[in-house]
């Protein structure tokens, strides 16, 4: 079973990351399509049938964005609380091995499983700049942030296929944004559910992106010193340090994105709560637009 298999991944295992790479990434676009057609067929939602095509691309987008988020989350709790599966599996044998979080033995030997959630997110990260360049076509600062956080993440996502780090229980936050934007699409940016579900965007994003963050930056700062003093780790390959390296660098400069992130978005919030029923579907909509395309 490859959930316990904590071996390096090799080159005899490209042609499967391959192909899990080719249906992932033919699952999201099949699920956009599917979406799309499903929200033709509803005319009564007259404001979404009146969006531009790339209007309406970018609400489709959000609704993939939300299953891929569902989907990454699940296999991300698995790799990361590792040691919660086994006890649950009741596999006693394994119960010793701990979790990424907190034993390094978890931290420098990940199981193969921690690379096929990782080849799931990068090829939901290249679909979805496909679609952020060609459908949906916004040229706005906002989008070119979006490309560089898409850019880094990819980078990032090919290298932890090898090494296993992973963090993207950071997108638990997702839905919330996605729902958010919807909720302002659909103008019902002056109900309860627009406010509780700020909140809600809010307070998951600075737990998991804000506080979470800082963690895995810190247990991959813990990978690079094992790999220099750790005996127990002196027979791993010497190009894992220098690819830890890389992505130490790409994880602090996405926790610095995360940062400058949530000052707007606590901006957004409070102006939601102090300005009560205050109709907000101009100007600040598009303003987290970036945190919906981290997925």
């Amino acid at each position: 079973m490859d959930l316990l298999d904590n071996r390096q991944i090799t080159e005899e295992d490209i042609p499967k990351l391959t192909k899990i790479a080719a249906v992932s990434f033919i699952f999201f676009w099949a699920t956009y399509f599917v979406s799309k057609f499903a929200m033709s067929l509803w005319k009564s939602n007259k404001i979404y049938q009146q969006l531009s095509n790339e209007k309406k691309a970018d609400y489709i987008s959000r609704i993939v964005a939300n299953i891929h988020a569902v989907i990454a989350v699940g296999m991300a709790i698995i790799v990361l609380f590792f040691s919660w599966y086994i006890k649950f599996a009741k596999i006693k044998h394994f119960s010793e091995e701990g979790s990424f979080v907190w034993n390094d033995n978890c931290l420098m030997k990940p199981s193969k499983f921690h690379s096929y959630a990782m080849v799931v997110t990068s090829s939901y990260l290249v679909y979805d700049l496909i679609v952020c360049l060609f459908l949906i076509r916004d040229n706005s600062g906002l989008m070119y942030q979006t490309y560089i956080h898409h850019g880094l993440g990819l980078i990032g996502g090919v290298g932890s296929v090898y090494t296993g780090y992973c963090n993207v229980p950071i997108k638990i936050s997702t839905p919330f944004l996605n729902m958010r934007q919807m909720l302002l699409t659909q103008k019902q940016g002056d109900t309860i559910w627009y406010t509780v579900n700020s909140i809600l965007f809010a307070l998951s994003f600075f737990l998991f992106r804000i506080l979470f963050y800082p963690i895995t930056i810190y247990r991959i700062f813990s990978g690079i010193r094992n790999l220099q003093y750790g005996q127990a780790f002196q027979h791993l390959p010497s190009w894992i340090i220098q690819v830890t390296g890389i992505l130490t660098f790409l994880y602090v400069g996405m926790f610095l994105l995360q940062v400058f992130w949530f000052k707007k978005i606590l901006a957004l919030v409070t102006r939601s709560l102090s300005k009560g029923k205050q109709t907000r579907t101009q100007g600040g909509d598009n303003s987290t637009k970036p945190d919906k395309k981290q997925d």
